[in-house]
């Protein structure tokens, strides 16, 4: 979200980021970061090469994408991040992510039956989630009703389901 002097965006010292004035909560995957704002906006910057900032820049281009709100998100209560995956809750207890699914992490398949990039959009099956957590290839829910649901790679056992030794299958 911020430039050093010269221009280039590697290596910048510890600073205010000034245009994220009353942030609620901030969470960081793999070369981005997501911020939410006491008021529930949801803003983001970084690389977004797999769609896990949920919004496209000018040009078509999905790469490193400049501090921007996303503007189709608002009243988000709850949020993670995964490798290259965004899971955010909102305060009606909808889901809504975006980004790679290639574990099924997002918990949803993609019209054409790919499993890799996944635009921003709601996972319907998932209502009453209170919050999530995100692992680098898998996402966890847990529902208003105490019990927890999870979805993505399992491959050490991380969803707390057992799985063949060494398997690398997604569970759903």
């Amino acid at each position: 979200g911020r430039a050093v002097a010269n221009g280039s965006t590697t290596s910048v010292n510890l600073g205010q980021l000034t245009a994220m004035i009353g942030v609620a909560n901030t969470e960081c995957g793999s070369y981005y970061t997501v911020f939410c704002k006491s008021d529930k906006p949801v803003w983001n910057c970084g690389q977004n090469g797999q769609g896990q900032l949920g919004r496209a820049v000018a040009n078509g281009s999905t790469t490193s994408i400049n501090l921007g709100q996303l503007t189709t998100m608002g009243d988000v209560i709850d949020m993670d991040c995964g490798q290259y995956h965004t899971v955010l809750c909102k305060s009606d207890k909808t889901v809504w992510n975006c980004g790679e699914n290639n574990y099924g992490q997002l918990g949803r398949a993609v019209a054409n039956g790919s499993t890799t990039s996944v635009n921003l959009g709601q996972l319907t099956t998932m209502v009453g989630v209170a919050n999530t957590a995100c692992g680098i290839y898998s996402t966890v829910f847990c529902k208003s009703d105490k019990t927890v649901w999870n979805c993505g790679q399992n491959s050490q056992g991380q969803l707390g389901r057992a799985v063949a030794t060494g398997s690398t299958i997604s569970i759903n």
